[in-house]
Parts: structure tokens; C-alpha cells; sequence
């Protein structure tokens, strides 16, 4: 018995060192700030846009046109187009037709939101030219709501969240023709005075690099991020006069 604990436990730590020496793992710390804003022109319709950067990682724009299903599971469907400029310089760039669905429900001081998205991506390379794959990404964000004062329009809520992407298609670096791309998982709390919410919170941003050549490392890049988004809705519809 004492002999096949010994074997388990040499083979245990075999293993390990082998992990340890396939794998490379880069931790940065940043910070990420966004800007994300909504106008409700119709039931049906909202025009969408958001921007967000991460010095020496990345600068995003995304427009999209937002369909409205219902208000009940609260439902949207969008299309839009995404814009970055990657890297340190930020000279790399990056153009994605996308679209999503999302979905949101409720129970008591609780809310749950579920968001898929497809990503056509046309990446530049460092020649010239430019590479495309597929992005597929799922994200699930939990709200507490513990403080709201219906008078004035303000409350104030706990979130996480959690968001996984995977890359797929025949470009050179995708092995198999699907891969993990990023995982993102964060924190944080939330404040809503009216149309206008300010979320402070911490992100942990992983991106997996896979290995360009049979006997290269793994190599996942850790980014602890201190996260600032503002929200901004706005709603056009007309109102019902009494």
C-alpha cells in the first residue's frame, strides 16, 4: 500500500513539473475604462455604441442597432460593428461584424444576465494583409441589488461576472479549429442615480497564447484589471400625454 502511495505521489509530481514546464504564465496589472451608452428610439429599437480602452492593449469601438423581443424576459438581439487598435502603439488593427442575444430576468433583490455573441473577425497581420477566424463568447452577470430609493432614483448594487470566449476557424494559430481565447472573470459594485450608472469593480483577464511550434510553451497572460464603466441610457420614445 505504502509502495503505491510513493508511485501515485512520484507520478503526482512528474506531472506537475511537466505543467510547470510547458506552461508560461504572465500576470501585468492595468486598468480598463468604458464607456457604454443606449437611446431607445422605438419598442422595438435601440441604436447601441460603447468604447473602451486598455493602455497598451487594446482601443474599442463598437456601434450596433438593438432589437427589443419583449420587455418581460427582457430579450435583445443586436448587430453591430467593432473597431480596435491593438498592442503597445495600438498600430495593430482589428475590424469584427458581430451580433448578440441577451437575455435577463429577476428574482427579488436579484438579477441575472445572459449574453451570447458571435464575432467575425478580420485581424491585420503584422505584414501585410489580414487573417479571419470566429469568436464565440458567453458572458453570465449576477446583480444584487441591497440599496434603492424609488423617490430620488438611485440605487446601489453588488456584481460579478463571468465571461468565456473561444476562437474558431482554420487560421494557423487556432489548433483544431477551436480554442479557448480568453476567460474573464470580476467584481464589483455598481451605482445608479436615473438614466446614468458608474460601475467600479476588479477583472481578471486571461488570454491563452497557443504554442507556435510542437516543443513551445503554453503561455496564458494574466491581466489583473481595475475596472471603471459608465452607463448611459436614454429613452426617445414618446410619451403618452394625460
Amino acid at each position: 500500500m505504502n509502495r503505491v502511495k510513493i508511485v501515485l505521489f512520484m507520478a503526482f509530481v512528474i506531472q506537475v513539473s511537466n505543467l510547470s514546464g510547458q506552461t508560461e504564465i504572465v500576470e501585468e496589472n492595468n486598468y480598463w475604462a468604458g464607456y457604454i451608452v443606449k437611446a431607445r428610439i422605438s419598442n422595438r429599437f435601440s441604436i447601441f455604441n460603447d468604447a473602451h480602452i486598455v493602455p497598451d492593449f487594446f482601443i474599442l469601438v463598437r456601434p450596433g442597432l438593438m432589437y427589443h423581443f419583449n420587455n418581460k424576459l427582457n430579450m435583445t438581439t443586436t448587430l453591430g460593428y467593432n473597431h480596435l487598435w491593438l498592442g503597445e502603439d495600438f498600430k495593430k488593427e482589428e475590424n469584427q461584424i458581430w451580433g448578440e442575444v441577451t437575455a435577463s430576468h429577476k428574482s427579488n433583490n436579484f438579477s441575472f444576465y445572459h449574453r451570447i455573441r458571435p464575432e467575425a473577425r478580420f485581424k491585420q497581420k503584422t505584414t501585410d494583409g489580414h487573417t479571419f477566424n470566429w469568436r464565440f463568447r458567453y458572458m453570465f452577470k449576477p446583480k444584487y441589488t441591497f440599496y434603492k430609493n424609488s423617490e430620488n432614483k438611485t440605487k446601489w448594487y453588488a456584481y460579478g461576472v463571468e465571461e468565456i470566449l473561444f476562437n474558431a476557424g482554420d487560421d494557423d494559430v487556432i489548433v483544431n479549429n477551436f480554442q479557448l481565447d480568453q476567460n474573464r472573470i470580476g467584481l464589483g459594485l455598481g451605482y445608479s442615480i436615473k438614466n446614468t450608472t458608474f460601475q467600479l469593480g476588479y477583472l481578471n483577464f486571461t488570454s491563452y497564447y497557443p504554442p507556435k511550434t510542437a516543443d513551445a510553451d503554453k503561455k496564458f497572460k494574466v491581466r489583473h484589471l481595475a475596472q471603471f464603466v459608465i452607463y448611459h441610457n436614454f429613452d426617445f420614445r414618446k410619451k403618452d400625454k394625460k
